[in-house]
């Protein structure tokens, strides 16, 4: 690959990493732009119905007076993650906060606005090397060596007594080496530094009136990570509505598996990515969560789990 053709495709790959959030949002019955209420030129929406006559400081704009009071928090919280296409919003710290005017204040940002936790450990790169210091080094899996079994033996060595292999089981489970890497591989969406992170945020603040309003200081800007169509969006287990639920007890106990019941949800929701690794983590806890309803054991022996079921 030439200079050039590899400068390009850097440079619009940077491209799409930075764009522009879109914000329609329910207002007395339609959708209306509020992108405008937000910036050092915010203006009010001029299709905005039942504003106020005089707005605080740092706002252009009042939602719709349906949410209204601290407990119309979720559903508002729930429009506006719905209303930004292309990312996910997330609680900014995972808690609330207060403005100069004692009024509630709540922080929606991107889920890259984030930063990577990394107060404890050290991030050592050596040259040559793609990972940091610590990290146990690949070594190969299998590898052919002059004295290696073949044939007949190779054979007989994988068909040791069952009581021979419960006890090298035993001896591996009984606690790990002393010989660990100081670090391990790992993988994370979040941003490295603060620098890196996705600065996209709606600051929203419950007014003395009781209603909630956006403050103008927010940023629909993105950066650092592209646009994600709603159909590639990954969605989890809160995303699964309590018929959706239902519906994936029963194919789970007519014995579907769980790639087949992820992609029944999948168009149930209409748009998302549901992994089949969601649908079976979510089996397993409702199986539990059945068997302690039935006083089943974590102990209990699976003859005994079926004696239980069939009790019923």
């Amino acid at each position: 690959m030439d200079q050039k053709t590899r400068d390009d495709i850097l440079e619009s790959v940077e491209t799409l990493k930075s764009w522009d959030q879109s914000l329609f949002v329910e207002h007395g019955g339609k959708k209306i732009d509020i992108s405008c209420s937000v910036g050092s030129h915010a203006t009010s929406p001029p299709d905005a119905p039942d504003q106020p006559k005089h707005y605080y400081r740092k706002t252009c704009y009042r939602f719709d007076t349906k949410f209204c009071g601290v407990e119309s928090w979720e559903p508002l919280q729930e429009m506006l993650s719905n209303a930004c296409v292309g990312c996910k919003l997330t609680l900014a710290r995972g808690r609330e906060s207060t403005n100069s005017r004692k009024q509630l204040v709540k922080t929606l940002c991107c889920k890259f606005y984030r930063v990577y936790d990394n107060r404890d450990q050290e991030h050592v790169f050596l040259d040559g090397q793609v990972a940091k210091m610590g990290i146990k080094e690949d070594t190969v899996k299998v590898q052919n060596t002059p004295g290696q079994l073949s044939g007949v033996e190779s054979m007989h060595e994988k068909m040791k007594p069952k009581s021979t292999k419960k006890q090298i089981k035993r001896k591996r489970s009984d606690g790990y080496s002393e010989n660990q890497p100081v670090s391990r591989r790992t993988h994370t969406s979040l941003a490295s530094d603060s620098d890196s992170r996705c600065h996209m945020k709606l600051k929203i603040f419950l007014g003395n009136d009781n209603y909630y309003y956006l403050a103008s200081n927010s940023s629909l800007h993105h950066t650092g990570h592209p646009f994600m169509p709603p159909h590639d969006t990954k969605k989890s287990a809160s995303d699964v509505s309590d018929e959706q639920l239902e519906w994936m007890q029963a194919m789970i106990d007519v014995g579907m598996n769980p790639s087949q019941v992820a992609e029944v949800i999948e168009k149930m929701h209409g748009v998302g990515v549901f992994e089949s690794k969601m649908v079976q983590n979510m089996s397993a806890k409702m199986r539990k969560a059945k068997e302690k309803a039935l006083g089943i054991g974590n102990d209990w022996s699976s003859v005994e789990k079926a004696m239980k079921y069939l009790d019923r």
